[in-house]
This record gives structure tokens, sequence and C-alpha cells, in this order.
């Protein structure tokens, strides 16, 4: 795994350069270094069926209809040890109760992603972008019409039985 693909916030350093940042002497331009961490991403997913622990039973996620199956797997690696959790479900194309379309999915995941997890993680409070790259059409690997920005979260954490 990437020492960037980690969940732990990595430092604006390693950012492409933007003019608004003081990083001149970036390693990568922007398209170089989204086609590193989508590589990195990529290979990851790969490796979810062989290196995550499936539950058996799958949940629900209302308004969907589409069972959900959730994954974990902890990584232990030189700094701490790390929990992921996936999940996956399979949904129709169609913009009917429980499902959506292509287009709402796009619109909800990809487009809008950093404003709608404030409607389904009642610990986000808040999302301002702070930093947009230009759309890069293509990217070696087959990626299309890759978006890139830099968002900050507000969190509100409550502690329960502390």
């Amino acid at each position: 795994m990437s020492s960037y693909l980690r969940l732990a916030p990595n430092p604006f350093t390693i950012l492409p350069f933007h003019p608004s940042l003081d990083n001149v002497q970036s390693r990568y331009p922007p398209h170089g270094f989204q086609g590193f961490i989508l590589a990195d991403a990529d290979s990851f997913l790969a490796s979810v069926s062989t290196t995550f622990h499936k539950q058996r039973r799958p949940r629900h996620s209302p308004p969907a209809t589409a069972p959900v199956y959730v994954s974990s797997r902890t990584i232990r690696n030189a700094h701490k040890e790390e929990f992921w959790v996936c999940r996956k479900s399979v949904h129709q194309n169609a913009p009917v109760d429980g499902s959506a379309s292509w287009e709402e999915f796009q619109s909800g995941l990809k487009e809008n992603h950093t404003k709608n997890e404030m409607e389904y993680t009642p610990s986000v409070t808040g999302v301002e972008r702070l930093l947009d790259w230009p759309r890069e059409r293509e990217i070696e690997g087959g990626w299309q019409e890759v978006d890139m920005s830099e968002n900050r979260s507000d969190f509100c954490w409550s502690l329960l039985g502390y």
C-alpha cells in the first residue's frame, strides 16, 4: 500500500502544484499525482476480496433496497494500526424508490460527495472547499473526467461514557 493511502492526514507538501500553495517544487504535476493515487486506490480495492474479512449477514441502508455487505481489515504499519471498513452493494440503474439512476449516483457520490456526506454522517457538521485543480479529461490507466479538490470538513465528536 502507498505511503499516501492512509487514514492519517497527509501534509499539504504532497499535493501537486497549485498557484495558491507555496509548493512550486512539487514532485507531481496534477495529472501525475492523480494517476498515482488512483492506481494505488485501484490496487487497494482489488485486494479487498482477499485481504478483508466479510461479515456474513448483509446490512440494510434505507432508503436503498440493495443489501450492503461490510468487510473490514486491520493494517499494521510502522506508524500505527489502521482499521479499514468497506461496503459493497449492487443497485439497479433506475430512478425508482430504493435505487437510483447512474446520473443520480454520480451526483451523490462523485460531484457532490463531500456536501452529501453531512446527510449520512452525523459527525460531519460543515464542509469548505479550499482548492480546486482543473479537470483532467484523461489520465493514464483509463481514468476519465478526473476532478480533484482539497476540502476541509468540520467534525463534531461526541464521547459517550467518558
